[in-house]
């Protein structure tokens, strides 16, 4: 047995009980306001991902050859990047160039 085959007062319910509309004015206006606020708070969080992703490349771009060698990038994967629309890059984006590079180093010693 389900809680949710439970009525309020305990009984057990014949069958599912369907999605009822609030009768409450202060839910109704509560859900209207979280359907109202929505849109902006996502598009808010997608422009700060994309700021933070930025910003990262940005320090990327900074910092030497070695650092780049470490994360396994080179500078024509960050000019690449780069060259795309700010809100499009990703760090995705970065990882599958690091490891596109690593699989076909892996491939190159194989054939050796």
């Amino acid at each position: 047995m389900r809680n949710l085959d439970l009525l309020p007062g305990g009984e057990l319910a014949a069958k599912p009980t369907p999605n009822l509309p609030s009768l409450s004015l202060a839910e109704d206006l509560a859900g209207f306001a979280r359907w109202l606020v929505s849109p902006p708070v996502t598009l808010l969080g997608m422009l700060a991902r994309a700021w933070r992703h930025n910003r990262e490349i940005r320090c990327l771009i900074e910092s030497g050859d070695p650092v780049l060698k470490d994360v396994g990038l080179t500078r024509g994967d960050l000019q690449g990047i780069m060259a795309e629309p700010w809100w499009g890059r990703s760090r995705r984006q970065l990882l599958r160039a690091a490891t596109e590079r690593r699989n076909a180093a892996i491939e190159r010693a194989r054939w050796m």
